[in-house]
């Protein structure tokens, strides 16, 4: 039987405070275009450019150090092929949402 996997609570932090700056980003957008001007708003928007890639990076955190049976480390051909498959189609996903 296999251990199991220990969670890195920064990681966890990571994707809350990525969840609440989404939220944040989101409600920018219902702002009156008075309130769009100035240096607050600009280091908001800033900010906000951070949101995306802290998703990307605990997305990649999380599926990175992957100790399953399709991990691909000493792994068959097939396995790996699978694993391959299992990836091109959650990019395929994620860029199919994007658009």
């Amino acid at each position: 039987m296999q251990a199991p996997a220990r969670r890195v609570r920064a990681i966890d932090w990571l994707r809350g405070l990525a969840v609440l700056l989404m939220i944040q980003t989101h409600a920018l957008g219902l702002l009156r275009p008075d309130l769009r001007l100035g240096a607050g708003f600009n280091a908001l928007q800033w900010l906000d450019g951070l949101v995306a890639p802290a998703f990307i990076l605990a997305a990649g955190f999380f599926h990175g150090p992957d100790p399953g049976p399709d991990s691909g480390c000493g792994r068959s051909a097939d396995a790996r092929r699978r694993r391959m498959l299992k990836t091109l189609r959650r990019i395929g996903e994620v860029l199919l949402v994007a658009r």
